[in-house]
């Protein structure tokens, strides 16, 4: 049923964009979501991550791809006894596909909050130009 629930997700994302962005990607149960949101010069990607620091996240953009990574691990002490243990180490690996070229030297990520924020600025080469009749 998760795994039906991750296709509905792919589907209305790939919808919403019309293929803008797409999502290249096997999302596991702990990772989390991601808003992307075009504001004419970038794209803005953010996803909560409470808890997290920056050492514990890991972006890097190559040929068009972006990937997120994180793990964090959490230890408690063996001796402790538990009715119910839900949180454990924190993995996750994001990849997007990003069909535009941005500007590289550019990006900008930011962590506040719990909240991180990847900016990725547009090539002029694919901002709308206007064009004169002669």
């Amino acid at each position: 049923m998760l795994t039906r629930n991750y296709r509905e997700f792919d589907n209305l994302f790939n919808g919403l964009f019309n293929d803008f962005l797409q999502p290249s990607f096997y999302k596991e149960s702990d990772t989390p979501s991601f808003d992307a949101e075009d504001v004419g010069h970038a794209i803005i990607l953010e996803t909560d991550v409470p808890g997290m620091k920056k050492e514990d996240i890991e972006v890097e953009f190559k040929d068009r791809s972006l990937s997120v990574k994180s793990f964090k691990e959490i230890t408690e002490p063996k001796d402790k006894k538990y009715y119910l243990k839900e949180r454990g180490s924190i993995k996750f690996n994001r990849f997007f596909n990003i069909p535009f070229y941005i500007k590289v030297e550019e990006i900008k990520c930011s962590l506040e909050h719990g909240v991180l924020r990847i900016t990725l600025p547009k090539s002029e080469e694919h901002k709308p130009k206007k064009i004169t009749i002669n």
